[in-house]
């Protein structure tokens, strides 16, 4: 499968970078597979084992999975936030949602009722306006009515 990190944050907001078949290095040293600014020369690397993929900082760099640091290799999956200094990337999995969006999406709710209200307030507002436009003597009559009669409901 192929997987790609994807700029979450900063200038390079949107742009994709594709991993490598094995190992991919990530650094700010031109020599490195995925070229980032703002980060150690030799940041990370990101090796494929066993049909996963595993991140690893080089060097005690610092490198957050999930908001976690993480000193030594970690697996990852599609969906993945990965951040380096102030750079934050996600792990996809082109055609792949993440796990954790399949697990947190609940079936919107239907709401019968909202429509149902909308309708009603709508039809009055039309009804309103017509009596005002055809016949706007009813109005007046009836503001009169309540000029006069306060507590009247």
């Amino acid at each position: 499968m192929k997987f790609r990190l994807k700029a979450a944050s900063g200038p390079l907001t949107g742009q994709t970078f594709d991993l490598g078949v094995d190992v991919t290095h990530i650094g700010s040293d031109a020599a490195m597979d995925v070229v980032l600014e703002g980060i150690g020369e030799q940041h990370a690397k990101i090796t494929s084992q066993d049909g996963g993929l595993v991140i690893e900082p080089i060097s005690g760099s610092a490198v957050f999975l999930n908001g976690e640091a993480i000193e030594g290799p970690q697996g990852l999956t599609s969906g993945d936030e990965i951040r380096l200094e102030n750079l934050r990337l996600v792990l996809q999995a082109p055609g792949l949602k993440p796990q954790r969006i399949l697990d947190t999406a609940k079936p919107k709710r239907s709401r019968p009722w909202l429509k149902i209200g909308l309708g009603v307030a709508l039809a009055a507002a039309v009804a309103m306006a017509y009596v005002y436009w055809q016949h706007p003597e009813v109005l007046e009559g009836l503001l009169l009515h309540l000029q006069s009669n306060p507590e009247t409901p």
